[in-house]
């Protein structure tokens, strides 16, 4: 049983994103999910925001971001990570179309301003690869934030029980 914490007050620009590849019977972000992770810490690194949830599915990704107040242009920031992705993906990635052909134009957003909004995002990432058919149970998709937390707390078999030692 998956335990629910409290849902966090969304910070005050808290941003939902939808960005789709082209084509969608593709699979270059799973396929190349490390140039994608690259390419969004290199974006971080030049223009700073915080991802608070995230999952990637083989042809679209969504996102929630934190972004500074002095800087609220994310539209650069996307067009940053679109570009640096599809500039270093191998040759033979696209097909030998143009690699800025990748991805769609333009990208869905939706400022989260409340409580009940940023709970309703966070479950749609946490769900999106059930939805896609791609896993059965959301914990299992290796691509999405809540996988990697449930990895974190996975003990491994053999591994000794600690028990938090009371003064």
């Amino acid at each position: 049983m998956m335990q629910t914490y409290p849902s966090p007050t969304p910070a005050p620009r808290s941003m939902f994103f939808t960005v789709r590849l082209r084509d969608e019977g593709a699979d270059l972000l799973v396929r190349h999910v490390e140039i994608l992770r690259l390419a969004v810490r290199l974006c971080q690194f030049r223009y700073p925001f915080a991802i608070d949830d995230a999952v990637i599915l083989p042809n679209r990704l969504h996102m929630i971001w934190s972004l500074p107040p002095d800087d609220q242009d994310y539209t650069k920031r996307w067009k940053a990570i679109k570009a640096t992705f599809a500039q270093h993906l191998p040759p033979d990635a696209t097909h030998g179309g143009p690699q800025g052909s990748i991805w769609q134009r333009r990208f869905w957003e939706q400022p989260i301003e409340t409580r009940e909004a940023l709970k309703e995002c966070r479950e749609m990432i946490r769900m999106a690869p059930v939805q896609a058919g791609l896993v059965d149970d959301p914990s299992v998709w290796p691509y999405s934030r809540d996988a990697r937390l449930t990895a974190q707390f996975r003990r491994p078999s053999g591994a000794p029980v600690l028990r938090l030692v009371k003064d």
